[in-house]
């Protein structure tokens, strides 16, 4: 089978996405199939350039994936209108990379951002192939309930947007119940929830956490980890928060490890306050990651307390459960269910630093508990969520589809 998958970020990019779609299609490939990938040059988080690769149009075999990357307008403006350009622009370079790629016998196209469903709908009436979207997040609902997007008009059309590409799609993939639920009546009957899961292979009990608490001063304390996007859904000003609430607390240091649009906020924020128990590395490597959390003692998923972000399953909650380390999760939702089913963390109230805290000191003086909880979530996830089977299930779903009628 010809896949063919359209996803704006894309391995070396780190983030959730990035992580989902390079998992699938390298899986794929290794089955078996012919496998493509259009991507953007790899810019995310920062908008800026990965060494090595250029902002222009290529063609590279990786990992048995063939890669077609596009140029992307690029800018570290935060307003609507760089970003409108950002997104706008993968939309008119993908177009006009469809050329150079042979038509496959499926497309599967991955949201957000929204507008990579509108390449896959002009992708599937161009090739006449089936389509499926993949929604990972819900817009226009997401950046509205963080303020990234206020205008009323633009988003109501973004909402008429992606009505167009749920009605043009083949079919639907989602990565939560949550999500599913709140798409629409009429197409619930075509879509299939495909989790993000656990890479076991990845998160491996051998992990270098001696190194990591080397690397970065960690020896004899308890290390509260946060690792992933500092953006605007993320809500990690609660960690400074918490860090401030525990500067007397000599043993605890809180570890951020990524980027995004609040790393020069926070960085600043941290440095004012002279709080020396907290560390931000910046963005590191995927393959890393695990030797981060095997040097964490406890790990957290912060969120703002907005409805659209109860309804999803944070990839980093995953990750954190194959790596065996218990959870504090500040949102009730379909996470915080999960979280309570496995028995493997606790949840604070909402964008409390002072909740955080407590529970932050309830796992430190409960060793035994901590670690049980830790074990509970890789048992967990190793019964129900690993990647390998769910990437199988994906294939069974692009199997099954690529017939249907256009």
């Amino acid at each position: 089978m010809k896949i063919l998958f359209i996803s704006q970020y894309y391995p070396p990019e780190i983030g959730a996405a990035s992580n989902r779609i390079g998992y699938f299609a390298q899986f794929l490939a290794k089955k078996g199939h012919e496998v493509s990938v259009l991507t953007s040059a790899p810019n995310y988080p920062d908008r800026k350039i990965y060494p090595g690769y250029q902002n222009r149009m290529t063609k590279e075999k990786e990992n048995g994936v063939m890669v077609y990357r596009t140029w992307i307008f690029l800018s570290t403006k935060a307003n609507v209108a760089s970003r409108l350009a950002h997104y706008l622009s993968f939309l008119i370079s993908s177009v006009i990379q469809k050329f150079r790629i042979p038509k496959p016998d499926i497309i599967i196209a991955t949201s957000p951002p929204l507008f990579v469903g509108i390449i896959g709908v002009i992708f599937k009436k161009l090739w006449r192939r089936p389509l499926v979207v993949d929604i990972r997040d819900l817009w226009p609902e997401s950046v509205e309930s963080v303020g990234a997007v206020k205008n009323k008009l633009l988003l109501s059309q973004g909402q008429k947007m992606a009505d167009w590409i749920y009605k043009n799609a083949t079919h639907i993939t989602s990565t939560s119940p949550g999500i599913q639920k709140n798409l629409p009546k009429n197409i619930q009957n075509k879509i299939t929830i495909i989790p993000n899961g656990a890479e076991m292979g990845l998160f491996r009990s051998d992990a270098d956490s001696e190194h990591m608490r080397r690397r970065w001063n960690l020896a004899g304390k308890f290390v509260v980890a946060y690792t992933g996007n500092l953006g605007l859904a993320q809500a990690p000003e609660v960690f400074i928060e918490a860090a401030k609430l525990c500067e007397n607390e000599t043993d605890i240091v809180f570890l951020l490890v990524g980027s995004g649009v609040l790393f020069k906020k926070l960085k600043h924020e941290a440095t004012e306050n002279n709080l020396t128990n907290v560390i931000l590395t910046g963005p590191q490597p995927r393959k890393i990651m695990p030797d981060f959390v095997a040097a964490s003692d406890v790990c957290i998923i912060p969120y703002r307390a907005r409805d659209t972000f109860r309804n999803t399953y944070p990839s980093k909650m995953f990750d954190y459960m194959a790596g065996g380390k218990p959870i504090i999760i500040n949102l009730k939702g379909e996470a915080s269910d999960l979280i309570e089913k496995a028995n493997c963390g606790l949840i604070a109230d909402e964008e409390s630093g002072e909740s955080l805290k407590q529970k932050i000191l309830w796992l430190k003086r409960q060793p035994e508990t901590t670690a049980q909880m830790g074990l509970n979530g890789k048992e967990f996830v190793e019964k129900y969520y690993v990647r390998e089977v769910i990437a199988a299930q994906l294939e069974e779903t692009l199997l099954s589809c690529r017939n249907l009628r256009m």
